[in-house]
């Protein structure tokens, strides 16, 4: 809706040699304040994703080129020309890369980066999908920076830190949706509430992949043991209900909505899945899994929510401060393909 950039221009600048992967930003003054009024976020689809499955069936380009008037040589013609960007983006990954794109010079110059939202909404899905997935708040206090990684390999660790009041969750449908409906089991406001906290604290980290090296990294540990260096690049996020009221619903309806868009957002091509590669050296490396972390600091409450012929019932827990979820999310393919895995406890 509205809002401002603040560049404090005035604050005493001194370069720092920030190549060094072990430069902590964190600490550093603030020359950079964003604040958004009325902010709104909304993935309509992926592409990218589609326009894969549509050259894993041999279908011609329809999504992200327009094939309505071309003739067979000119979508070759294309195809050929998108296999050599590809095959030029390969050859650009095995080269170093230069240094603002090390992103040496804006960390130095705004090293610390202050967002205020106030009334957001980031938005999930279209008419394609019967409901949309939408994250509410009403204001969210972040601040952006870098921090060294956790492997020397890597360049450093982007990181945000949030606070957020009045947050939600909620599952809403889809406007111009023509499917078959699928009512869910109560209605709150604008939909069907998923999580609702009065405080809410994130920590969203991703480390900047390095290069692989030729020889092995090895690092010395605290009690003295020197041991290779062979984690991957982090990614993850921690999310904290805080005090106040905290509450999870689901259930079966909620479950298939999230299978609707999970499919919608990372569809499938039914091609036999081959393990991902190792990187070579002198190749970038990459994350493994996507870390999420749900805690909560103060006493909540969780609905398993189930209807039968429009009447609902549900399983009420209440749980005290302290339990927690955790979910390790595969982004690579092994021998034995991938799984999921979701651990925690309930005080």
């Amino acid at each position: 809706q509205d809002g401002y950039i603040i560049f404090r221009w005035w604050r005493h600048y001194v370069p720092k040699d920030v190549s060094d992967a072990r430069t902590d930003l964190s600490h550093s003054e603030t020359r950079l304040s964003i604040m958004l009024n009325g902010f709104e976020l909304h993935i309509y689809n992926r592409s990218e994703l589609y326009s894969e499955v549509e050259k894993a069936f041999g279908l011609k380009p329809s999504i992200l080129i327009p094939t309505e008037n071309l003739s067979a040589e000119e979508i070759a013609k294309i195809k050929e020309q998108a296999l050599n960007l590809e095959n030029q983006k390969k050859s650009k990954l095995k080269k170093k890369r230069p240094e603002a794109m090390n992103a040496r010079t804006w960390r130095d110059l705004i090293p610390v980066i202050k967002v205020d939202i106030s009334s957001g909404r980031f938005v999930f899905g279209n008419r394609l999908v019967p409901t949309t997935l939408c994250i509410c708040l009403e204001e969210a206090h972040c601040v952006y920076s870098t921090k060294p990684a956790i492997n020397p390999c890597d360049y450093f660790t982007h990181f945000v830190k949030a606070k957020v009041e009045n947050a939600k969750v909620l599952l809403a449908p889809s406007p111009k949706y023509v499917g078959m409906s699928d009512e869910p089991p109560r209605f709150m406001g604008e939909g069907f509430v998923v999580m609702m906290s009065n405080i809410l604290e994130f920590y969203f980290y991703m480390d900047e992949a390095g290069i692989v090296p030729d020889e092995p990294v090895l690092i010395t540990l605290a009690n003295g043991d020197v041991i290779q260096a062979t984690s991957p690049p982090m990614w993850g996020i921690d999310i904290k209900c805080g005090k106040g009221n905290s509450n999870i619903s689901y259930g079966p309806w909620a479950d298939r909505q999230r299978d609707h868009l999970y499919k919608f957002f990372f569809p499938s091509n039914y091609v036999e899945m081959e393990p991902t590669p190792a990187p070579k050296p002198g190749e970038h490396r990459f994350v493994h899994t996507f870390d999420v972390k749900w805690s909560t600091l103060a006493n909540a409450t969780i609905d398993i929510l189930f209807s039968k012929e429009k009447e609902t019932n549900a399983v009420h827990i209440n749980i005290g401060a302290g339990s927690y979820l955790e979910a390790v999310l595969p982004w690579i393919t092994l021998k034995d393909g991938y799984s999921t895995k979701i651990t925690g406890q309930f005080l």
